[in-house]
């Protein structure tokens, strides 16, 4: 790394980044990996799989709750099928069928 003049002092960047995406995640995350703002995933919290209504605010939790990221990838094709049914990128649909969606 010295002979290529990159800093060897501080993080791993692509550690940072990994460890970034392996945590727990927000209603604000998942809504932006669904191609949502977090308002709108929020009102259609409840058209989802059970699992994912931990994210959706209340009362108790304001702001939403959290998810670990692989139960959230264990639901993500299905919550973007879902919610993405009128928008002109939707995935593909023999994959939302195979789904049953």
């Amino acid at each position: 790394m010295q002979r290529a003049e990159l800093p060897i002092q501080g993080g791993d960047p692509l550690s940072r980044v990994f460890l970034r995406f392996d945590q727990d995640i927000t209603l604000a995350d998942a809504a932006g990996d669904l191609g949502l703002s977090p308002e709108e995933l929020d009102l259609n919290i409840n058209l989802l799989d059970p699992v994912l209504a931990v994210l959706g605010s209340s009362r108790a939790t304001p702001a939403g709750g959290t998810l670990d990221r692989d139960d959230f990838t264990q639901q993500y094709l299905g919550a973007l099928c879902e919610l993405q049914q009128s928008s002109e990128n939707q995935p593909d649909p023999a994959l939302c069928d195979a789904l049953g969606l």
